[in-house]
């Protein structure tokens, strides 16, 4: 059972995974998705990949070792993203088929159960070890199993490096509190595709709605459902969808970014949503930009080297089909 406090309602639902196949995903799968409009917000300090997903095959965090050299205009139709000093370094990875994981947790709020976190009747359930199908708690860190995750679940991906302390500021007492992704120069990399799922009913959920995003690992490590006023949703931390979709069973999937007008944006322009094979998604946070891109064409051994992802960025200044770009306000 799930109980959390969502618009001042509390409300219930029990994640039912019994329809799930652990079949392995088909080839990658051909694209040609549209792009989303700039936006401007401030940059938050630290983030975590979290969501609701349909199959995670693959993901990569890479973060830069040193700052950049200089930096340019936020304008989102500049040429250049600037220049960029230092090799980027292999943070965490993740890989379902091998079962490989190092450098990340998996969570999911069903803490006071499963032996993980806690509950209460003001805050509902905290963040939890999520089990190795993503649906309910566990007791200790599992690696996501090879499995879709149906809609009405959600995985918070931080990473391994625990809380201790104060150095977390602020987080619900009881609950498992991870770091998520600090710095400003940062890269993720997801394999994936989002199926679709049974028809259902759930609490709110409708079901049929996958979604990937990013947040300030200081929301979920407090009230990430529930009064705004008790995380910092209410003081200025956002959310970025990287790959969200809105209507149940839809093919699109939109990539929005959520903050204190006006740091928000986002239009009605979307990505092919991936239901019958996987796709690659690379966001990087660079300079005073965030790039999206589908497929993104990158070779990862052991790190990338600075003009690696000056390449990257400088291919991805340009709204086009394929690439959402958000510029951040200095």
């Amino acid at each position: 059972m799930v109980t959390a406090t969502i618009y001042g309602q509390v409300q219930s639902w029990t994640n039912d995974c019994s329809w799930l196949s652990t079949s392995a995903a088909a080839p990658a799968a051909s694209s040609t998705p549209a792009s989303t409009s700039a936006a401007s917000t401030s940059s938050a300090a630290e983030a975590t990949s979290s969501g609701i997903i349909a199959q995670l095959k693959e993901n990569l965090v890479a973060q830069s070792s040193s700052s950049s050299a200089s930096q340019t205009s936020s304008s989102t139709s500049s040429s250049s993203t600037g220049v960029t000093s230092g090799s980027w370094g292999q943070t965490a990875y993740y890989n379902a088929d091998s079962q490989t994981a190092h450098g990340l947790v998996f969570l999911n709020h069903m803490g006071g159960t499963g032996g993980s976190g806690t509950w209460s009747t003001a805050f509902g359930n905290s963040l939890s070890y999520a089990s190795s199908d993503g649906c309910s708690g566990a007791a200790s860190p599992q690696v996501l199993s090879s499995t879709a995750i149906p809609s009405s679940a959600e995985v918070v991906i931080m990473s391994d490096n625990e809380c201790s302390g104060d150095d977390c500021g602020a987080t619900m007492p009881g609950s498992v509190a991870y770091h998520g992704f600090g710095g400003a120069q940062k890269a993720f990399f997801f394999e994936f595709e989002m199926p679709d799922e049974p028809s259902q009913q759930t609490g709110l959920w409708t079901g049929n709605m996958p979604a990937i995003w990013a947040l300030n690992a200081q929301i979920p490590r407090t009230l990430q459902y529930g009064n705004p006023t008790c995380s910092c949703w209410a003081t200025g931390c956002g959310e970025l969808d990287i790959f969200e979709v809105l209507a149940p069973g839809d093919t699109r999937a939109k990539s929005t970014l959520h903050g204190n007008a006006p740091c928000s944006g986002g239009n009605s322009d979307y990505f092919a949503r991936p239901t019958n094979g996987t796709i690659t998604v690379g966001v990087l946070m660079n300079e005073n930009n965030i790039h999206i891109k589908v497929n993104p064409s990158y070779n990862w051994e052991s790190s990338l080297a600075a003009s690696d992802i000056n390449d990257l960025c400088n291919s991805m200044m340009t709204q086009e089909n394929g690439i959402s770009l958000f510029a951040l306000a200095a």
